[in-house]
């Protein structure tokens, strides 16, 4: 089997990490404060993620590996029972070359969508301010930039999604639909469906 110690890798929660150790079952990640076990896949579909399109081809050719030696693909962490791929209708040997090829052009087009409603909510403050004649101008100015405090975070984790090319949480979703933009709502709906 082909070594993989070493590896950077980066989890959606901790960051970055090196792979330290791997037994063909459990890798151990290193982050930045402490050593986390995962099972092997597994963990490559919950989360962990390679940094470069090379490694990720090392471990799409370990996971057919891993497949083939244990001849049913994946098991789940208790050794019984299908994984939540296999439950999902997905071989594990082709995640990565077919998850989210449509869903990445929605997550960017959501994502631009965001960023084009920050902007919205710039320049309504500019042409509020730019207006001679009208009276509580800087408390009018003030409240078209009240949006930006829920928006501009928003929008940055919109482009996180898109470079992790990732799942938004349901949460985010709704609130993205219900309070920032309703296109970039809908593309994301759109791209967790099509994944």
């Amino acid at each position: 089997m082909e070594s993989i110690i070493g590896m950077p890798l980066y989890h959606e929660q901790r960051g970055a990490g090196t792979l330290k150790r791997w037994d063909g079952k459990t890798i151990t990640v290193q982050f930045k404060d402490k050593e986390v076990c995962y099972q092997f896949p597994e963990a490559f579909y919950c989360g962990l993620s390679t940094t470069n399109t090379e490694d990720e081809a090392r471990i799409q050719a370990l996971i057919r590996q891993y497949n083939a030696s244990h001849k049913g693909g994946l098991s789940s962490a208790g050794g019984s029972g299908p994984s939540p791929l296999k439950a999902q209708g997905k071989r594990a040997d082709d995640y990565f070359a077919t998850r989210g090829r449509g869903g990445l052009v929605f997550r960017i087009v959501a994502a631009v969508f965001m960023t084009l409603s920050c902007l919205a909510c710039v320049i309504s403050c500019i042409i509020i301010a730019s207006e001679p004649y009208l009276e509580w101008k800087f408390l009018t100015c003030v409240v078209s930039l009240v949006p930006l405090a829920w928006s501009i975070p928003m929008t940055v984790y919109g482009w996180r999604l898109v470079q992790w090319n990732d799942n938004a949480g349901t949460a985010f979703k709704v609130c993205t639909f219900l309070f920032f933009s309703i296109p970039a709502g809908i593309c994301l709906f759109i791209a967790d469906a099509v994944d």
